[in-house]
Parts: C-alpha cells; structure tokens; sequence
C-alpha cells in the first residue's frame, strides 16, 4: 500500500511538474504573441496615419489644380487672343 501511495505521489510530483512546465511555456508564448499583437497595431496605425495623409494632401493638391484650371483656360485664351492680333498694330 506504502508503494502504491508512493509511485501515486510520484506521478503526481511529475503531472505537477509537467504542467507547470506547460505553463511556463504558455505564458511565454501568450506574451511573444501580445507584444506582436502591439508592434503590429502600432504599425497600422502609423501606416494609416500616413495614407490618411496622403490622401489629404492629395486632396489639397486636387483643389489646388481645379481651382487653377479656370485661371489656365483664361491665360490661354488670352494668349490665344493676343497672338491673333495683328503684329502691325502693335
């Protein structure tokens, strides 16, 4: 009886120790994991800070030039204008 209470608290001395093996190896891996769960949200987040960025300069750039085509289509129909005119009337 003595033997089987001792090859029972043998077992579970090694269960015991497997486990908190298992353990160990699991919180390492659950805290490698987060960390690249964070490197990777940090990096979304910077790479839409800039596409947001882009798009708004984008944005701006595209007023910019809707506002200056008016003006453009202006200059070249008074170049236009001025190059009909005649040299000798000048």
């Amino acid at each position: 009886m003595k033997e089987r209470l001792s090859e029972q608290q043998e077992l579970i001395a090694d269960l015991e120790a497997r486990l908190k093996e298992r353990n160990d190896t699991l919180q390492h891996d659950k805290h490698k994991y987060v960390s690249e769960i964070k490197h990777l949200r940090n990096e979304v987040s910077s790479r839409t800070e800039r596409m947001v960025y882009i798009v708004q300069s984008k944005y701006f750039h595209i007023r910019i030039v809707s506002k200056l085509v008016p003006v453009v289509q202006r200059l070249d129909s008074a170049v236009h204008q001025i190059n009909r005119y005649p040299v000798d009337k000048c």
